[in-house]
């Protein structure tokens, strides 16, 4: 039997989805190294939802951080896919601070 899948975790499945509809339209760019970089790391955030580690991964900061602002500002189709794995991170507890996409520049492992 095959265990149900939480909000959060599905909400994380629809996030990489997004993110690898974005790295599949740039095979064969330059740019397609960091997007499959950022649906790795979408990949750490289902791992964690699942495990229970996910304030652990983000160290506090903010999904759109943790994938990389620049990228996230570069792919805005993204952008309802992390806000809606925002607020099941904040329905389930999971609570982090939301930084908009066209914030300050710092941060981000794939910038």
């Amino acid at each position: 039997m095959t265990k149900q899948r939480t909000p959060l975790e599905r909400a994380a499945g629809k996030l990489i989805l997004a993110v690898q509809q974005q790295w599949d339209a740039e095979l064969g760019e330059p740019s397609a190294g960091v997007s499959e970089e950022v649906m790795h790391n979408s990949h750490d955030l289902l791992s964690s939802a699942k495990d229970g580690s996910l304030q652990s991964v983000l160290r506090g900061s903010s999904v759109t951080d943790f994938l990389g602002k620049a990228w996230v500002r570069a792919h805005p189709q993204v952008q309802p896919a992390i806000k809606a794995f925002e607020e099941q991170m904040a329905n389930s507890g999971h609570a982090q601070p939301t930084v908009q996409a066209d914030g300050p520049a710092s941060g981000g492992s794939a910038a």
